[in-house]
């Protein structure tokens, strides 16, 4: 059960890196127009792609594949180790006393 994020992590990272890419390209083909408005090559290429549905469609299945390893850390049966209290927290460290703090009258 330990191992199942890890094997979860790859698939997820390449949804990941893959909607990262066609963001990058799509940026670049905006890019491209700025500097030249009548190239429609880019376009064409973008369209054929299909890169505007890969940009919705990436980030869903990432989180498709997700979706039951963090189902399963939410509601496993496993306790997470209880916090320090503050009074706990605040017992270790060492209290300074100087002499140029105000005292009070």
């Amino acid at each position: 059960m330990k191992k199942d994020p890890i094997f979860a992590m790859i698939p997820a990272l390449a949804c990941l890196l893959g909607a990262c890419m066609t963001g990058g390209l799509l940026l670049f083909v905006v890019i491209i127009n700025a500097f030249v408005p009548t190239a429609t090559t880019p376009f064409f290429y973008v369209e054929y792609l299909n890169i505007p549905i890969l940009s919705i469609a990436l980030p869903v299945v990432g989180m498709l594949i997700l979706a039951p390893v963090t189902l399963r850390m939410a509601f496993s049966r496993e306790e997470a180790a209880a916090a320090p209290t503050a009074s706990e927290a605040t017992q270790d460290a060492p209290i300074a006393h100087d002499d140029h703090h105000l005292k009070a009258a």
